[in-house]
């Protein structure tokens, strides 16, 4: 149910700004924004791309406001829903045993400065488990501020993480992702909690997009990613390599700014750390597969 509703939510937001700027007259448009307004209405869609959904003049008329929408904003939007059978924190076992809906909302502002590209951001992201032991229970909240810096393929992104718990004391974070875009996508991602914790945790990540061909446009995007994560005294008395991951990921664009993408890994512990209760921290072998549901403009 929860899915459904939050299908319904972003297709009734999408329809709704569609039709805001279908309503609006030649009368009170500034130039600018009726050249922008004429552009994305006689835009083709890519060739070389296949979007599901805008067969359906509403949802192909909705996906041409959101164009003309990024076009007149300065800022970009995004929301992605996850449902996952488990939740996996940065290789440990958050969550299992039920359905776990992770849910991340996101405003970021980007200018760019000669060869440079300067952003600033806020996300706010949660977890949510609806396991049969514990019950439906708001695990975590996060809220971050980041600011990535582009140039040229390289990325840096600082930022400042504030981690709500219902059940356990409040942390924060400091920390910084780098990402360079070049074939396998390398990443290396750092955070140290500085409040409750005070240990490191680090995550190093490849990633190749394939995209899959029908009757020559892509159809969908095949994903396939490794990642293995370092604990510097986060959580664990000592450093440890915590966990591999293999994930298979398959992204079916709907529309231009809403993807569909299903996903498949395998996650191999690497530390045998227990806590209090002397249950594992990390899995020995876990294998877990979910649904992603992404929409931004």
């Amino acid at each position: 149910m929860r899915l459904y509703r939050i299908g319904a939510v972003a297709a009734g937001a999408v329809m709704a700004m569609a039709a805001v700027v279908a309503a609006q007259s030649i009368g009170d448009t500034e130039p600018r924004a009726l050249e922008i307004e004429k552009t994305a209405a006689e835009a083709e869609e890519p060739e070389e791309q296949l979007f599901w959904l805008n067969s359906i003049p509403p949802l192909r008329h909705a996906d041409r406001a959101l164009d003309a929408l990024d076009e007149i904003s300065p800022l970009k939007f995004g929301a992605e829903s996850q449902f996952v059978s488990d939740w996996l924190d940065e290789g440990a076992n958050g969550a299992k045993h039920g359905l776990q809906i992770l849910q991340t909302y996101f405003t970021e502002y980007s200018k760019e400065v000669g060869e440079f590209t300067l952003g600033a951001g806020f996300s706010y992201f949660q977890a949510d488990t609806t396991g049969r032991h514990e019950g439906s229970k708001t695990l975590e909240r996060d809220f971050t501020v980041y600011a990535p810096l582009t140039w040229k393929r390289f990325t840096v992104a600082p930022f400042w993480n504030y981690l709500y718990y219902d059940e356990d004391p409040d942390s924060g974070e400091i920390g910084a992702e780098f990402t360079v875009d070049m074939p396998l996508n390398p990443s290396f991602a750092w955070n140290y909690d500085y409040r409750e914790l005070k240990g490191s945790y680090c995550e190093w990540g490849v990633s190749q997009d394939f995209r899959l061909p029908w009757r020559g446009e892509t159809v969908a995007v095949l994903t396939p990613s490794m990642a293995m994560g370092l604990d510097l005294h986060k959580g664990i008395e000592a450093n440890h390599l915590t966990h591999l991951d293999w994930g298979l990921d398959l992204g079916v664009p709907l529309m231009r700014h809403f993807v569909a993408t299903g996903m498949l890994h395998f996650t191999k512990s690497l530390c045998r750390t227990q806590d209090e209760d002397g249950r594992r921290v990390y899995e020995n072998i876990l294998p877990w597969a979910g649904l992603k549901l992404t929409m931004e403009f």
